[in-house]
């Protein structure tokens, strides 16, 4: 706990914890004793996990806060301080009804103004994709957003299909609108993907920039500063990448920024997006435990459930097996259709967890036509099954435009079709009758 406190990390290795301060004070044979102890709870640690013994911790921690607790006050008592001594009682009496690893508070129906209240205004606080016809999908009655405090989002995507790029478009649509963004990236040259936000959000290329950020054109400075100023407010870019990330490590780092989001704004991230989870493991995994799908559940729920907690919405990412990436690059014949939650490559417990999954559809077509078709293969708050079809500007680092999408339903991909129909039905449904 002391550890946590004055560091901001949770503790991982045992020379992390042998070169503590309280530690180095003791003797050697102290010091010895303390070393045995941490690398017996390390040894133990591989057999049991927290979580099963979430009650049994519990239990012991309460039980540490009673007999601290009974011991002051008795000491205070025998001194003849009879009213700090009831202080003391009465603290350790709270510390103990609050000690619990995990709340369990049972929801109450009695007042219902309370819970609608909450569901509007998460209605009203809810993020944009940067779609317009992507969040009225995915959200049933959806005022200007259609991700949801406390949801996760999930892009199943093929490799080069653009998912860095619809996660950065994604967080850019949400800065514009003053929503706070937290961005982790776990792979890729950092400077590189900063240029790539700034052109994102300017919707310039990178020689436009290189050019430009030295133009002493006011016009120029003015638009160059004003994105700037949003991403230096509202986005916090971390660019994490280690030999042995553990998704432990990442959270610590996420809880922390949040903390500090809250003690600087009142209100913490809206939207946390990890690009991408696949590459974590997790501590649960040492001496290769775990098979790559056991692993990435453990992962992704772990953003999972940090989202349900401080509420925000995370949005993730996930690569299609090699079936899912020869479909979408036209290599599987008669099989021409959109990518569905079962092409995931092993992992399929991640689909079955998240609130929706968006499959990203990017044939050679698409690439050279500029667009992209997102598919709605889950939405626990709207309908399935629904495909978007969105112009795109990749040389800018703009997987989507927000408007002008055109949408249908099913798994066609119609392809040969989509320049037209984009044309033909700008911003509209397109009709069942019209053969994709």
């Amino acid at each position: 706990t002391d550890y946590y406190k004055q560091h901001e990390l949770i503790p991982r290795p045992d020379t992390d914890l042998l070169q503590h301060n309280l530690i180095q004070r003791e003797v050697q044979a102290i010091k010895n004793a303390v070393e045995a102890k941490i690398k017996s709870a390390m040894f133990q640690s591989t057999l049991y996990h927290l979580k099963a013994i979430e009650a049994e911790l519990t239990d012991w921690m309460k039980a540490r806060v009673f007999y601290e607790g009974v011991n002051a006050s008795a000491e205070t008592w025998n001194r003849g301080q009879l009213q700090q001594a009831y202080t003391i009682l009465g603290k350790a009496h709270r510390d103990i009804q609050e000690t619990a690893f995990h709340p369990d508070t049972a929801a109450s129906f009695t007042n219902l103004e309370p819970l609608f209240v909450q569901q509007t205004l998460d209605m009203q606080n809810a993020l944009t994709f940067g779609c317009s016809a992507v969040d009225r999908l995915i959200l049933k009655g959806a005022i200007d957003g259609g991700m949801l405090p406390g949801g996760t989002t999930i892009l199943l995507g093929a490799s080069d299909t653009g998912k860095t790029s619809t996660m950065m478009t994604v967080a850019v649509a949400n800065i514009k609108r003053g929503k706070s963004v937290l961005f982790l990236a776990h792979e890729g040259v950092q400077q590189q993907l900063q240029i790539k936000f700034l052109c994102c959000l300017l919707g310039e290329n990178q020689d436009w920039l290189l050019a430009n950020y030295k133009n002493p054109d006011p016009v120029v400075q003015t638009r160059i500063s004003r994105a700037q100023y949003l991403l230096n407010n509202f986005l916090v870019f971390i660019h994490y990448v280690k030999a042995g990330m553990t998704v432990e490590t990442v959270i610590s780092i996420i809880r922390r920024r949040q903390e500090e989001r809250v003690a600087k704004t009142g209100v913490g991230f809206q939207l946390l997006v990890c690009d991408y989870a696949h590459k974590l493991s997790t501590e649960e995994a040492r001496g290769g435990k775990l098979e790559q799908r056991h692993r990435d559940e453990i992962v992704y729920n772990y953003f999972l459930a940090l989202a349900l907690e401080c509420g925000f919405h995370h949005l993730g990412a996930i690569q299609s097996n090699r079936a899912g990436s020869k479909i979408n690059k036209g290599f599987k014949g008669s099989e021409e259709r959109l990518l569905e939650m079962e092409d995931v490559q092993e992992s399929y417990g991640v689909m079955q967890d998240a609130h929706q999954v968006i499959t990203l559809n990017r044939p050679p077509l698409a690439v050279a036509q500029g667009w992209i078709n997102f598919h709605i293969a889950k939405s626990k708050n709207g309908e399935t099954n629904w495909s978007v079809v969105c112009k795109s500007n990749f040389g800018v680092g703009q997987s989507h435009l927000a408007d002008g999408a055109v949408w249908y339903r099913g798994t066609s991909s119609g392809s040969d079709r989509i320049a037209e129909l984009l044309g033909s039905y700008r911003d509209q449904q397109i009709p069942d009758i019209e053969k994709m």
